[in-house]
């Protein structure tokens, strides 16, 4: 938590790195880990993937299982003309 509060106190709650950069994000995650978003590193893996949807310009993005928005609300930032519907079971 004192590398958490560190980050948030010195950098804010902005994403940033990533494809989803620039995004004004929550001081905390439902999955722990909230630093990894933040930092920009956590969709890592799937890096590429989320750059080509952001170039092909969807008119639709669905996120099933979304916590609390990070790839919803990022993608939905990244790609203005495109709707972004968010689902969790989890209100």
């Amino acid at each position: 938590m004192l590398i958490q509060n560190t980050l948030l106190k010195k950098e804010g709650t902005k994403v940033l790195q990533g494809p989803l950069r620039g995004l004004d994000f929550t001081e905390q995650s439902a999955e722990r880990c909230h630093i990894a978003k933040l930092l920009g590193c956590y969709e890592q893996p799937l890096q590429p993937y989320i750059t080509t949807a952001i170039e092909k310009d969807y008119a639709t993005i669905l996120n099933i299982g979304c916590a609390e928005g990070y790839y919803a609300v990022g993608l939905a930032r990244a790609m203005p003309g495109t709707t972004s519907l968010a689902l969790d079971t989890d209100p």
